[in-house]
């Protein structure tokens, strides 16, 4: 029902506004009785979730207007949700304990991910980790290029498009920022910022945030705890050239929330999650076998809610050196380097074993035997060195933008998963997986997986914006060839079964350009184009899966984008309509033997429709709206093997692509005037199929948020001081929000049998209040 009024209303709000803006003349401008135009508060298009763009790629953008009103703790997720082509959701309403995300129909670890300029997604498996970034209150943008990813962006992981959030510079002047929210289920956030202003004879401008943020779980028994640090310091010396080094530091501790069936959805609460209350310990004895998987009263000891944890610590470095030599030249160096350690955790049984060898397992429980199955806790424990850096050589004249640059990155990635002992209450006794660890039948930690990874990237790239007409018309050309080694070490773990350690390397190589044009039909009206092909390397585990899974070839698509931009004094608007010829879709399969390993499965066709539009506001009012229509369809069978070992092949050619909606919707009305503002934001995400074969799919559904606020006069020292609210979810809508695991067939098919998808459900309602101020 939503569907069927809120798709063509949007459509004809969008394509009508930009035609009425357009149709206005000069004179009709300036006379035309639009209302009065609100000038002494927020002027952004639409409340800041929109911005004019130039480039000859579809691109979105949210700035600072719009972020400064989301809950303090949201995520870069929550923040872009409403801009096209997004597909965005989040765990709970806090976005504290991370999210999903997809954007024309590709995820998360195949579109590129930095924090001013630095690469942040997994070096490994590419996985982006958004609760871990950048305190909102310091971020000044967050960007989206829709399909095409930039030639100078750092990335062999991103085949569909590239995300960046850029930080905000110190203030010129000293102040004090200070920060409170409160909000349902004990959510709290501190934030402090110190800005030193200019110093050293005004070149040199600092700042330093400390925030502290927590929340309980909305189902089930758990929280989330951060403790975050942002710094900058950004020097002048000379003109037209600075250097800047910023630095982020993230620790924090959150519980899973559980993945659910289908199934589980429509006969379990909708607060269903893992056990809440501990089974207890078996008595250990010497000589009798215990058995720690047998359920309790249906109650799994290993279900119970304090043995699913995340921890994680991770510190970027970044430093931006923009030296301008002359009039023509300028020199632009990036270095960076990201530290990241933690694990994710959960609750199993380790069997006991006699003998020697990595696949054996010392007395455990302290009985003197080696009969017991025990509860542990198993902890994924991955720690990651990458350091890099990015240098462009900038050259330019009356018609011509030249860029020469260079990527390089070396990444080290350590994995293991060590077993550690579990306290008579259920606790484990150290959530980092260090301590009170199993041993293996060599007297060394017992490992499930022991693999390290280096990956080495060098990736030369050249850009050139050519002006044409008095810049009526400008092309842009591109060519990036990334190459990527993976070399790896498997060493000796119960996992492999090895009692030594075998290598593997890989090279992955390709040469991707990019060509598109801007044209300036007027002053305000523009048409682009651009076509961009992208590239992704295989994950790193697949070094150390068997036979094919290591002859993999990289994921590529061409993404063609062409489209309309009206950029008007009152309102902005653009329309892109796209196609993606995506190849080499790189996925799981069973072979022959049993075992999943990585294939080369087939290619999908994309293509769809994307509108957006935003005015600054009339008599307090602004108003933005996004459409997005997305065609995703698969071109190949699937190929797989039953239980049996029997090949199959699934009829996946011509069905749809997993969690890729036909249509998402966003419209949002704001207000500001005077000191009180407030915004009003819904959303539909339509239906999507969690199985290659289409045989299951979750209902489409719409949210609501609303924020409101109020800007107080200053008070001596304080100013600007501000109180706000937010609600998310504001109807309470119970509904399937993200798709975690996606299947080949949910139904049997043949021979073969089906496997069921899961999925997180929605957080309920959610309100917080925030308190702020400056203190100068």
């Amino acid at each position: 029902m939503f569907k069927r009024k809120i798709i063509p209303v949007l459509i004809t709000g969008l394509l009508s506004s930009g035609i009425a803006w357009t149709g206005t003349t000069q004179a009709e401008e300036t006379t035309s009785n639009v209302g009065q135009i609100d000038v002494q508060g927020d002027d952004s298009y639409g409340s800041g979730q929109i911005v004019p763009e130039e480039s000859s790629k579809a691109r979105s953008e949210v700035n600072k207007s719009y972020l400064e009103k989301q809950v303090p703790t949201s995520s870069p997720y929550q923040s872009i949700s409403m801009l096209p082509g997004v597909n965005a959701s989040s765990q709970d309403a806090t976005g504290l304990f991370g999210g999903n995300l997809t954007i024309r129909g590709f995820n998360s670890n195949q579109i590129g991910f930095t924090i001013d300029g630095a690469p942040v997604n997994d070096s490994g498996n590419f996985a982006v980790y958004p609760q871990e970034y950048v305190d909102i209150e310091n971020m000044e943008q967050i960007f989206v290029t829709q399909g095409s990813t930039d030639t100078d962006a750092p990335h062999i992981g991103a085949t569909g498009g590239n995300i960046g959030i850029v930080s905000g510079d110190p203030t010129d002047t000293t102040q004090v920022m200070g920060e409170q929210t409160f909000g349902d289920l004990r959510m709290y956030k501190s934030f402090a910022r110190l800005n030193t202003g200019l110093f050293a004879n005004g070149t040199t401008k600092a700042y330093l945030s400390f925030s502290k943020a927590g929340v309980d779980k909305w189902r089930g028994n758990g929280n989330a705890d951060r403790n975050h640090i942002d710094a900058k310091v950004v020097t002048k010396i000379a003109p037209g050239s600075q250097i800047s080094v910023g630095v982020m530091y993230n620790d924090a501790v959150n519980n899973f929330f559980k993945n659910e069936t289908l199934s589980n959805y429509n006969t379990q609460s909708y607060y269903y999650d893992y056990a809440t209350t501990f089974p207890g310990r078996i008595a250990a004895v010497n000589g009798t076998a215990q058995d720690e998987s047998v359920s309790v009263n249906g109650v799994s000891r290993a279900d119970y809610y304090a043995l699913q944890v995340n921890p994680f610590k991770n510190t970027l470095l970044t430093a931006k050196g923009n030296f301008q030599l002359n009039d023509s030249w300028r020199l632009d160096v990036e270095p960076y380097y990201w530290h990241g350690y933690g694990n994710g955790s959960f609750g199993t049984t380790l069997q006991e074993s006699a003998g020697t060898g990595v696949t054996k397992v010392q007395d455990l429980n302290g009985d003197g035997d080696t009969l017991d199955k025990v509860l542990m806790y198993r902890s994924s424990i991955t720690k990651t060195n990458r350091p890099g850096a990015t240098v462009k050589l900038n050259w330019q004249n009356d018609m011509h933008k030249v860029a020469f640059g260079l990527w390089l990155e070396r990444a080290e990635h350590l994995q293991t998963q060590p077993f550690s002992k579990v306290g008579a209450n259920g606790m484990p006794l150290d959530i980092w997986g260090e301590s009170y660890l199993a041993l293996d039948g060599n007297g060394n930690v017992y490992q499930g997986r022991n693999q390290k990874t280096i990956t080495t990237v060098t990736q030369p790239f050249v850009t050139d914006t050519i002006s044409l007409d008095n810049d009526k018309v400008k092309l842009m050309l591109g060519l990036r060839m990334p190459h990527a080694v993976r070399d790896g070490t498997n060493y000796a773990s119960a996992g492999t079964g090895l009692t030594s350690y075998f290598t593997a390397s890989q090279t992955y190589s390709e040469t991707l350009p990019s060509v598109g044009a801007t044209y300036q039909l007027s002053q305000k009206q523009q048409l682009f184009a651009n076509v961009t092909k992208n590239f992704r390397a295989p994950a790193n585990y697949t070094l150390y899966e068997s036979g094919n899974a290591q002859n993999l070839q990289p994921e590529t698509a061409v993404n063609y984008d062409v489209g309309y931009r009206f950029q008007g004094d009152m309102l902005t608007s653009s329309a892109t309509v796209f196609y993606t010829d995506f190849k080499n879709r790189q996925a799981s399969s069973k072979d022959s033997t049993g075992s999943s390993i990585t294939y080369n499965v087939g290619n999908v066709r994309d293509y769809g429709v994307e509108l957006e539009t935003g005015t600054r506001p009339v008599n307090g009012f602004s108003v933005y709206g996004s459409l997005t229509y997305t065609s995703s369809v698969m071109l190949s069978d699937f190929a797989t093997y039953d239980a049996s070992h029997n090949p199959v092949i699934l009829p996946t050619s011509g069905k749809t692509f997993v969690d890729t909606p036909t249509w998402l919707a966003g419209l949002g009305l704001s207000y500001a005037k005077n000191r009180f503002f407030a915004d009003f934001k819904t959303r539909y995400t339509g239906m999507r199929y969690s199985s290659l074969m289409n045989d299951e799919q979750i209902p489409g559904f719409v949210t609501a948020d609303v924020s409101m606020g109020y800007r107080f006069k200053d008070v001596s020292f304080m100013k600007n001081p501000m109180l706000r609210f937010n609600i998310a979810n504001l109807f309470d809508k119970h509904y399937l929000n993200s798709i975690q695991s996606t299947q080949t067939n949910a139904l049997a098919y043949g021979t073969l049998a089906g496997t069921s998808p899961t999925y997180l459900p929605g957080a309920p309602r959610f309100a917080s209040v925030t308190l702020s101020a400056d203190f100068k």
